[in-house]
């Protein structure tokens, strides 16, 4: 997926340098739909993982209009006896097709992005870079091969704090980060809660639209709990007062040249005035 939405706005940087500067927005998803969410996996034979990135999936479609997407997804990699015990980083990356159409019910997205899982995990071991040599797509300095966006979901209930004897350790976000990707979207699990965090490009994408974004992927949880059969081109994206004005600002903005009269009102406006008189002569033909 080479653009996450074609219609976001963007600033006029040229993306001909990789990894511009960074930023994150956050979203949280309350106990109920978060309950609801996983209702849904339980009923669809899926994961919670399964249902947020089709949910994800539906998103970028219905922002960007494009049907044939790919997001990278992290795995941890530790499928050997060997390196379960190990101290250090084996996360390796898959990269999961999705192929959208607006038209299927969410239902069937999800459980084609189920198997589409099941089968890339069969092959988790093979390194991103070997997949990349074999595949020879296309390489640009401005983004990474194969795809610019990525999902993860973390499963974190630990405290925020640790505390030691005579130590205290408390997790700090840093306020400057670098975007390796288009956009990423991370989701943690904690407390009966679902914490969203959107990391994106801020060369690419202004602020105000991001936090759209998340308002409309909030939405689009609860549509899908509820309406699950919901065809995805149907499935809402924005609140009933944001989609009024929506239309309300493109009535404003669009400006409409008045319409050409019909010739038979034209034809009727003529005769009105002169009944008895003819209203239209044709090849010598006379009305």
């Amino acid at each position: 997926m080479t653009n996450p939405c074609s219609n976001c706005p963007r600033t006029t940087r040229a993306r001909n340098t990789p990894a511009g500067a960074g930023a994150r927005h956050y979203v949280t998803v309350d106990a109920a739909l978060c309950q609801g969410l996983r209702q849904l996996a339980k009923t669809s034979g899926a994961t919670l993982f399964t249902v947020l990135l089709s949910a994800f999936n539906v998103l970028l479609y219905r922002l960007s209009g494009q049907t044939d997407l790919r997001v990278g997804v992290p795995v941890a990699n530790r499928t050997r006896v060997e390196t379960e015990g190990l101290i250090g980083c084996f996360i390796n990356t898959l990269v999961m097709r999705c192929e959208v159409n607006g038209r299927q019910p969410f239902s069937e997205l999800l459980a084609n992005v189920n198997e589409t899982r099941r089968k890339a995990l069969e092959y988790q071991e093979l390194p991103f870079e070997r997949l990349v040599q074999a595949l020879e797509p296309e390489r640009h300095l401005s983004h990474s091969p194969l795809f610019q966006v990525m999902f993860n979901l973390i499963d974190d209930q630990a405290p925020r704090r640790l505390q030691l004897p005579g130590l205290q350790i408390e997790e700090i976000e840093r306020e400057q980060m670098t975007a390796h990707y288009d956009l990423v979207l991370n989701v943690v699990e904690r407390n009966d809660q679902l914490e969203v965090c959107f990391t994106y490009n801020s060369d690419l994408f202004d602020h105000a639209t991001i936090v759209g974004h998340g308002r409309s992927f909030g939405t689009l949880l609860q549509g899908l709990v509820h309406a699950p059969l919901q065809h995805i081109g149907q499935l809402p994206i924005r609140s009933a007062q944001a989609q009024q004005q929506v239309l309300a600002d493109c009535q404003v903005s669009l400006a409409l040249a008045p319409l050409p009269e019909l010739v038979h009102l034209r034809l009727a406006a003529q005769a009105a005035p002169n009944p008895r008189q003819h209203a239209l002569i044709h090849d010598e033909q006379q009305w």
